[in-house]
């Protein structure tokens, strides 16, 4: 393979925030340029045929993008396997996944069954997965800025082709569903362009040993997404059983805004996964611990500004009758700011392959988030699902950070106190990058 110039961890961290409010904003033009023209009916058809094959290759994700970045990282002479082994379930994931997609449409969306729609489904089963999974090798290799294109090449091939569509007024479900594929086969051939060379090591023989590992590794970080998304979503199931559908659509507006915050960690998490990868415990613990009291400031700043304009931002966007979701953003505020640090520290830690450390805390974390959502929404409504998700992350993650410090040997000061160091660090940073 080509040796590339690396970038440094400041230039993929930005490149990344970048991309992620590119892919957020250019989303939210999509789904209202996309739900104007097609009305509410074909836009509900359009959900229901993207949601099956959604959740049969969320299911066969199963933590393998990271297991494949972890172990292509730390197995060099071992590669040729691991491309083989992924390859290979590529192939099985993909066949099941089609057949058990088009089983379920068979069996209880039998209206659904149109060869318009499920040629352009099908084929992009396979797509969806190469790129899932050989964004785990990118990973591997550090490669943040090229995963970025892909993302980047996939969302604005897909605007372009959705705008061509409306301009000359063709715009229905079946060609929606076709210009998502070619934007998915566009983000597939940039994967496949650079992980090309890699490709190369392919070797028939199998290993079981490798995919045994693959595999159980992937499902301690499946295991770990799936409890910490429970969390993120137990209070709006409670709300909606508790409360009604009303609360719920108001709540849901002060989470999407208040977790705007998380953006920072999660272009941070990505890039620190990778970064990582390919350094030893105490380098990668002490860029972990820079850049967390760096993010946990910043945070404290952007939530202070948040928690003082959000009921003006409300009022301007949505209107006077979500007026109450800026008070579930100002009780959510302590709760999202404490949940950069763990962002950021279990990034570090599911690169030393320890995710389920976040698993065993945020389990009772969702038994606790659940209680005190029972007890508190039905007198407080959407101020108590607010409460109870404060609490739990607070608690949380400073039980986190407590082990985190203990399996690094690392003093507790180090993760939240900034010093000067830190602030010269940024300062030439942004100098550097005016310049």
């Amino acid at each position: 393979m080509v040796i590339k110039k690396k970038k440094s961890t400041f230039y993929n961290i930005l490149n990344t925030l970048i991309t992620q409010f590119y892919l957020i904003g250019t989303g939210f033009i999509l789904t209202i340029l996309i739900t104007r023209e097609l009305g509410a009916e074909s836009k509900g058809i359009l959900v229901t045929l993207q949601l099956i094959p959604a959740l049969i290759i969320s299911f066969f994700d199963m933590g393998i993008r990271q297991s494949i970045a972890y172990y292509y990282s730390k197995n060099i002479k071992d590669r040729d396997y691991l491309i083989t082994t992924s390859l290979y379930m590529l192939f099985l994931t993909s066949f099941l996944s089609i057949i058990i997609t088009i089983g379920i449409y068979y069996l209880f969306y039998e209206e659904y069954l149109n060869i318009g729609y499920l040629i352009p489904i099908v084929l992009m089963i396979p797509l969806t997965l190469f790129a899932i999974y050989f964004r785990g090798v990118l990973q591997g290799l550090n490669e943040i800025p090229t995963i970025n294109l892909a993302r980047n090449t996939h969302q604005t091939s897909y605007i372009f082709l959705i705008l061509l569509l409306l301009i000359f007024q063709l715009l229905n479900v079946k060609l929606v569903l076709w210009a998502e594929f070619f934007a998915f086969s566009l983000m597939s051939y940039v994967i496949f362009k650079n992980v090309k060379p890699e490709l190369s090591l392919f070797r028939i023989s199998f290993s079981k040993i490798w995919m045994k590992n693959i595999v159980t590794l992937g499902i301690t970080y499946a295991l770990t997404v799936f409890v910490l998304r429970l969390n993120y979503k137990v209070d709006a199931l409670f709300l909606a059983k508790l409360r009604g559908p009303d609360e719920v659509g108001i709540y849901s507006i002060g989470t999407t805004i208040a977790e705007l915050i998380w953006q920072i960690p999660g272009a941070i998490g990505v890039v620190l996964f990778s970064s990582n990868l390919n350094k030893s415990k105490k380098d990668a613990t002490e860029s972990t611990v820079r850049l967390t009291r760096i993010s946990f400031v910043a945070s404290i700043i952007l939530g202070s500004i948040l928690y003082f304009i959000s009921p003006l931002l409300i009022k301007l966007t949505f209107g006077i009758e979500f007026i109450e979701a800026s008070t579930a953003i100002r009780l959510l505020l302590p709760g999202i700011i404490f949940m950069v640090v763990f962002q950021i520290l279990n990034s570090d830690m599911n690169a030393k392959g320890k995710p389920l450390m976040a698993f065993k805390v945020f389990l009772f974390a969702l038994i606790g988030n659940c209680i005190l959502n029972f007890l508190l929404i039905p007198t407080y409504g959407i101020k108590g699902a607010a409460f109870a998700s404060t609490i739990t992350y607070v608690i949380s993650t400073i039980i986190y950070m407590v082990m985190y410090t203990r399996f690094n040997n690392i003093n507790l000061r180090e993760i939240i106190c900034l010093n000067s160091k830190d602030i010269s660090i940024v300062k030439n940073k942004l100098i550097r990058r005016i310049k």
